[in-house]
């Protein structure tokens, strides 16, 4: 959207909308709109450290997994939602 908004605005400034008018068939050039900022890349950063945190937590689960040498693996029990998945992936 940024990229569109910027380029429409440059073609505005530089004269293009101008130059290929139809004089035939004039049209109204658009008009130069604001930038919006970046909203998306507080999301993106909410994301990322929210992905970073769950990583070192799955990190610190297995190395605590594997420091009794795999016994908590072993006995793991899986959430139903994916025994059921797993079965009908099965079949």
């Amino acid at each position: 959207m940024q990229d569109d908004i910027k380029e429409r605005n440059r073609k505005s400034k530089e004269g293009v909308f101008k130059a290929t008018n139809d004089p035939k068939r004039p049209l109204v050039p658009p008009a130069v709109e604001a930038v919006p900022p970046h909203l998306i890349s507080r999301q993106w950063r909410m994301l990322w450290t929210a992905g970073s945190i769950m990583a070192l937590d799955y990190r610190k689960a297995l190395e605590q997994a594997n420091a009794s040498g795999g016994a908590a693996l072993a006995s793991a029990s899986l959430p139903k939602s994916i025994k059921c998945s797993s079965k009908a992936s099965a079949d």
